[in-house]
């Protein structure tokens, strides 16, 4: 058995996602309060402010936090991982995880980059939509051509073998969704419910910035490798600051990732965040593996009356 990890970004966040774990989860509830000490603010309190869990500056260090005092509740009973991955935000908590950042200095990058995040999406308007296909090739081109015309519209996010995101400017976005109705390998098109155009050159603004912020930070080498969305391939301490400026305006190749990881033998995957749904994209991309997720209370006590030593497929929310 070889273990992957798995860890969740940021848009499956809920209003109080922590109570019932930092109630009854002593390893969780000391994660929590070390965040809020290191952030400077009380995190649980944020988890339960709704307009808090919709803001980008916030969204992503309390999801960081979230997923790592999950993974702290099953820390000394789950197997070791052979590999770690994880989707846009959840790069950073794997990379934590893996001790390439410490947990101090990995919140602190983390809420730097929601900050600037933040900033950007403030004054540049920009959505995003689901595209429902199996054919990126025709989308691609589609979306190459709308762009030859003028169109501010591009590939984000590569999230499952059937599912392809899309950002651009409001306008653009429009155009384009009504061009890829008409190709015949697109089952739907779904609008976001997002801050900004995550992922594509629209967050430029952000490069340089956070260039800076990341160039005074100490990373250390992975004791597990972590794949990098961006690039496809493992992070390395050399290139890993580079590779995670290029994250912020170069699309995410989460469903490709996860193939090359079933590639190199991985058989099981273990989700961690705030939701199951890198589950549900792994379900339909890589469907000869076992999966479980853990994001609350409820799918934790599922996740341990299935025994962590053999991870068992439809347990916690797998579907």
């Amino acid at each position: 058995m070889q273990l992957g990890y798995l860890f969740g970004g940021q848009g499956g966040q809920v209003v109080g996602m922590g109570n019932d774990l930092y109630a009854n989860e002593p390893a969780y509830r000391q994660v929590i309060d070390a965040a809020s000490a290191v952030l400077g603010y009380d995190v649980l309190a944020k988890m339960n402010d709704k307009v808090a869990l919709q803001t980008t500056k916030f969204t992503q260090p309390l999801v960081v936090a979230h997923s790592l005092g999950l993974l702290a509740t099953v820390k000394d009973e789950a197997p070791a991982p052979t590999v770690a991955l994880g989707l846009s935000l959840g790069e950073y908590t794997a990379l934590i995880a893996s001790g390439a950042l410490t947990f101090e200095a990995g919140l602190e990058l983390v809420a730097q980059r929601g900050l600037l995040m933040q900033a950007v999406v403030g004054h540049t308007a920009g959505n995003m939509a689901a595209v429902v296909t199996d054919d990126f090739a025709t989308v691609e081109a589609a979306l190459t051509q709308l762009q030859e015309q003028g169109e501010q519209v591009y590939p984000a996010n590569y999230n499952s073998a059937q599912q392809l995101v899309i950002g651009g400017t409001p306008a653009s976005l429009t155009v384009a969704i009504a061009a890829l109705l008409e190709l015949p390998t697109v089952s739907r098109v779904v609008p976001l419910n997002v801050a900004g155009a995550f992922h594509t050159p629209l967050l430029a603004a952000a490069s340089e910035p956070f260039r800076r912020a990341i160039a005074g930070v100490e990373f250390h080498d992975c004791t597990f490798p972590v794949y990098s969305n961006t690039t496809e391939k493992i992070f390395e301490r050399a290139t890993i600051k580079e590779t995670l400026v290029d994250q912020l305006t170069n699309p995410t190749y989460f469903a490709q990732d996860l193939q090359y990881l079933v590639a190199d033998g991985v058989t099981e995957l273990l989700e961690f965040g705030p939701d199951a749904t890198l589950t549900k994209f792994a379900r339909k991309t890589v469907k000869t593996t076992k999966r479980l997720s853990i994001f609350d209370a409820n799918s934790l006590q599922k996740v341990r009356a299935a025994g962590l030593g053999v991870i068992t497929e439809g347990v916690g929310n797998a579907n």
